[in-house]
């Protein structure tokens, strides 16, 4: 007679494609989400080897008499540079899961904060993203999805190795070490987010709000990762091409151009993401300062060229968009 150790793997083992099946889905939706919501972050996505599921039903008795269901058999994680956009995050899992529950880790790891610090959601897909088949595939099947930032992405991956969850109390004197590690982290962050609001008001670096909003608008388009560095000398010298200030530019003009031609941009991005070498500045988010100006200011557009960058380029780029300055 079988134990019940062994239905509870053979349970899994025969489980789990379907696992595998609702993974890729869930990793599709939120790239494509994210993408859409001009957020750049990285999605992880796993399904649980039968050895490592085995080892966590034998860690709770619940666990392996399905007292206690395991809700993370299908995980994934999204990696963001900037935790602060994950009031962005939670929208995008929000139109297209139904969220079964929402955790805080560190609300719930209380005083001692010991523990992989990130936002849990425990997810079903919403049938609305779903195919017919599909809808009676993944039905009632849920997924984990854990948002954190790099930093807490880096004290996940040590964590395991200094904490043993439940085995012992951890003496004291270590937990001040893991407190330490963890108060740095949570430092990293919000340093992070402080240097950022505060280098846009350094002298040379007005234009850094402008290269924010260009960059979510590019990631809608395509999800290739642009040169900050050519950004950030282009657009303060194309920036000068615009009356507004560095702050009004987006909201005044770019915005709005945006919404006129968004179609037109989808389509252009989609005729030409597998080009690697011939607009190098294509991928870049002041190509739309190059595109909206040609369209709209071309001698201004014109005079606001870096004398250091190639003429071919401001040629070639304003013919792509069917405005040629030369």
């Amino acid at each position: 007679m079988a134990s019940r150790y062994d239905e509870v793997r053979a349970a899994y083992v025969k489980e789990r494609p379907l696992y595998q099946q609702l993974c890729s889905k869930c990793e599709e939706l939120l790239r494509d989400g994210l993408r859409k919501a001009g957020v750049r972050g990285e999605v992880e996505a796993r399904v649980k080897e039968p050895v490592s599921y085995l080892r966590k039903v034998l860690r709770d008795p619940d666990y392996l008499s399905g007292k206690r269901p395991i809700q993370d058999k299908a995980g994934l994680r999204i990696v963001l540079p900037y935790f602060d956009d994950e009031k962005a995050v939670r929208q995008v899992i929000e139109d297209h899961f139904e969220v079964d529950a929402r955790e805080e880790t560190v609300d719930r790891l209380g005083a001692d904060r010991l523990g992989y610090l990130a936002v849990h959601y425990i997810v079903r897909v919403r049938e609305g993203w779903l195919d017919e088949d599909e809808q009676t595939l993944f039905e009632g099947i849920q997924a984990e999805i854990q948002v954190g930032s790099i930093a807490q992405r880096a004290w996940a991956e040590v964590s395991h190795e200094l904490i043993y969850k439940g085995a012992v109390d951890i003496p004291v004197e270590y937990q001040r070490i893991i407190n330490r590690l963890v108060a740095l982290m949570e430092v990293f962050d919000s340093e992070v987010k402080r240097a950022r609001e505060e280098i846009a008001t350094v002298p040379g670096f007005e234009f850094a709000p402008l290269i924010s909003a260009l960059d979510k608008e590019l990631l809608r388009f395509t999800g290739r990762t642009p040169d900050r560095t050519l950004s950030q000398h282009m657009i303060s010298q194309l920036g000068t091409a615009y009356k507004e200030t560095p702050e009004e530019i987006f909201a005044s003009s770019i915005e709005p151009w945006l919404t006129d031609n968004r179609e037109r941009l989808t389509e252009l991005y989609d005729n030409y993401r597998d080009d690697l070498e011939a607009y190098p500045l294509f991928f870049q988010p002041e190509s739309f300062l190059i595109f909206e100006r040609s369209e709209n200011d071309p001698a201004g557009l014109r005079a606001a060229w870096p004398v250091e960058i190639p003429d071919q380029l401001l040629v070639s780029m304003t013919e792509l968009w069917g405005y040629p300055v030369t």
